[in-house]
């Protein structure tokens, strides 16, 4: 469905456990979506493979309209942040990403926070 959204701008599908799979599909359909701004995966097991699919998704899709993405609690590691940080790089878009409670290298999530800073 997202594949071919014309209007939803608001996604919540926090505590859905629906693991890296799932983040994958999540990130297949974000290819080609330009009018998701807010979009919440808090708690959603994605790990960094889940992660990595979104973050490339962010970064190919030169449309991509996400202003917030939420993937707080979700077991992402550095695997998965580099991907967002290089898709932030090329997005000016996306202002707010939560990370919050992943076991991200601080370093990383300061170079991620500068990033976002930049697009406000």
């Amino acid at each position: 469905a997202l594949k071919i959204n014309k209007s939803l701008q608001n996604l919540n599908l926090r505590w859905n456990n629906i693991g890296p799979q799932g983040g994958i599909a999540i990130g297949d359909a974000l290819q080609r979506n330009n009018t998701l701004t807010i979009l919440n995966l808090q708690d959603n097991n994605l790990g960094d493979n889940g992660a990595v699919a979104i973050g490339t998704a962010i970064r190919n899709n030169k449309n991509c309209a996400l202003v917030t993405l939420n993937l707080r609690l979700n077991r992402i590691g550095d695997k998965g942040a580099i991907a967002l940080r290089n898709a932030i790089q090329k997005n000016s878009t996306l202002q707010d990403l939560k990370l919050f409670l992943n076991d991200i290298d601080p370093a990383l999530r300061d170079d991620i926070d500068a990033l976002l800073r930049r697009n406000r």
